[in-house]
């Protein structure tokens, strides 16, 4: 029960579907991203601001190309944010990340410190726009092109409004026991931060003036970083309580033991003995007594993984964002 209510709340979030709009993202196929070479980098900036407009505009008018697409989460903020800033590129300049741009990417990256999600904010597609400028060291193609910066500025500005979110507000539905005062942020607060951001050239400060005052929850954020040195984010299979000696739920313990290297093989199927040793294995590992069995505390820590650790800390720090500051 808990594993879905996890799934549910953090995994379905990357999307965001219920409050986002599809905005085109192609680096090569769609006519509207065909590339947009300039000839110098001193042309780069206005036409980079000339195509930010243009697509603002279509995010107010839900003018969409279905193609190669991602979401932006928070269209609505974005469009006032570039409406606010002249449509000008706010993290890149003159074909190079600024260093607020480079700060901005390096969080997102190092987004798990803050109990955040890095794919929630864009990662797979700036890690390409990414590849894409650094393998065009001598600026004859990506680099050049006005295109990329300018999706690469809007999906930086997507992430930093929502990584404003999750940290004020937190991930979680708000309800009557758990309830603060603030449950949604204004465009004007977004901008301010923003304003804040681009002023100082910080963004720790802009984003830790946004965390609780808790002190538990400065202790639980405080220990991550460990959690994380050691942690492995593997994928495991999950095994489910069924018949033990059913031949399903056989194959199913002997497939997690074998992603753990407990067991050399995964077909054809164990017999008794082997999985029972290689449980055995599993159960000196945890401090466990090595009986060999599947008994309920094996079970619940062979799906106990690191994946699902750090889903529980998320969930707890957002928590804490959900109380009022004073209690």
């Amino acid at each position: 029960m808990f594993q879905h209510t996890i799934k549910y709340v953090y995994r379905g979030l990357v999307l965001y579907l219920f409050a986002s709009f599809i905005f085109v993202y192609s680096c090569k196929n769609a006519d509207s991203s065909k590339p947009e070479i300039v000839n110098s980098p001193e042309q780069m900036d206005k036409k980079v601001s000339s195509i930010i407009a243009a697509t603002v505009t279509n995010l107010i008018n839900y003018q969409f190309i279905l193609s190669d697409t991602t979401v932006l989460n928070q269209s609505a903020f974005v469009e006032y944010v570039y409406s606010q800033k002249n449509n000008e590129p706010l993290w890149s300049s003159r074909e190079n990340w600024k260093a607020l741009g480079d700060s901005l990417f390096h969080f997102i990256h190092q987004a798990k410190r803050w109990g955040l999600f890095p794919d929630n904010y864009h990662l797979k597609n700036l890690d390409t726009l990414q590849i894409l400028f650094m393998n065009d060291s001598l600026a004859k193609a990506d680099r050049r092109d006005a295109r990329l910066w300018a999706n690469a500025d809007m999906l930086m500005t997507d992430a930093f409004v929502q990584i404003v979110q999750d940290i004020k507000l937190g991930r979680l539905q708000n309800d009557s026991i758990m309830k603060r005062s603030d449950s949604v942020l204004s465009k004007e607060f977004v901008l301010q931060k923003i304003n804040s951001a681009l002023e100082s050239q910080s963004l720790f400060h802009v984003f830790a003036s946004l965390e609780p005052k808790h002190k538990k929850y400065h202790d639980l954020k405080r220990g991550i970083q460990k959690f994380l040195d050691s942690a492995t984010f593997k994928n495991y299979t999950h095994v489910p309580v069924l018949d033990k000696n059913s031949t399903t739920f056989k194959k199913i313990v002997q497939q997690r033991l074998f992603e753990d290297s407990l067991i050399s093989f995964n077909s054809p199927i164990a017999d008794s003995t082997q999985i029972a040793d290689a449980i055995k294995k599993f159960q000196k590992n945890q401090k466990l007594t090595a009986d060999g069995k599947a008994g309920q505390e094996t079970i619940r820590r062979l799906n106990a993984s690191d994946e699902e650790k750090f889903y529980r800390i998320a969930i707890t720090l957002d928590r804490y964002k959900m109380l009022p500051e004073k209690m």
